[in-house]
């Protein structure tokens, strides 16, 4: 035998000897039981290096201080890094804490809008865009005719970009205390805008 072999063995031998008998289980039931993990748990850490006493009196038994310490380790790098288990949930609880902070923040400071106020705006628009769009025609057909292709093509781009334009600017995302009426309001005033 060589020299590293002979001096393994001996390591080994003392640390089987050192060990506390409080500490060896003997079976998958007693390792499940102490770490409180199902019996099927067990057999699939032994298949990710779980240790396992290999010689000496012990041997093909379980040291619950080597688990315990190989658990951290995995549960380490798992984490990332992060000691094992709380400390993780405990850095997400701080993110999640301080995103709240700022959420509120924001609201105090105003930079957020409600939701349903969006939605109202985004509503509001969309009716306004609409009917502008429903009155193209009304509006286009006594202009239209007699005119050549380009000229056609020069006063409906013209009306479409008035649409566009409606719809971009400012004054139609206002919410309106009174709903549809003032959707209504908006439409008939382009309505107008347009004939």
């Amino acid at each position: 035998m060589t020299q590293k072999i002979r001096l393994k063995l001996k390591n080994d031998i003392r640390h089987e000897e050192s060990l506390n008998p409080s500490l060896i289980l003997d079976t998958q039931e007693s390792v499940a039981e102490l770490f409180k993990v199902s019996l099927r748990t067990v057999p699939r850490w032994i298949k990710d290096g779980m240790p396992i006493i290999r010689s000496g009196p012990h041997a093909g038994k379980y040291n619950a201080a080597d688990i315990q310490t190989w658990r951290g380790m995995r549960d380490k790098k798992k984490n990332g890094g992060n000691a094992p288990g709380k400390t993780n949930w405990k850095s997400k609880e701080e993110e999640y804490n301080a995103r709240l902070k700022e959420i509120r923040l924001k609201e105090a400071l105003g930079l957020l809008i409600p939701r349903k106020e969006v939605e109202t705006g985004l509503t509001q628009a969309c009716v306004v865009v609409k009917r502008a769009l429903m009155t193209l025609p009304r509006t286009l057909a006594p202009i239209l005719p007699g005119l050549d292709a380009r000229e056609i093509e020069v006063v409906v781009r013209e009306k479409v970009e008035d649409i566009i334009n409606a719809f971009s600017s400012e004054q139609i995302f206002k919410t309106k205390a009174n709903g549809d009426a003032g959707s209504r309001r908006e439409a008939n005033h382009l309505d107008r805008k347009r004939k």
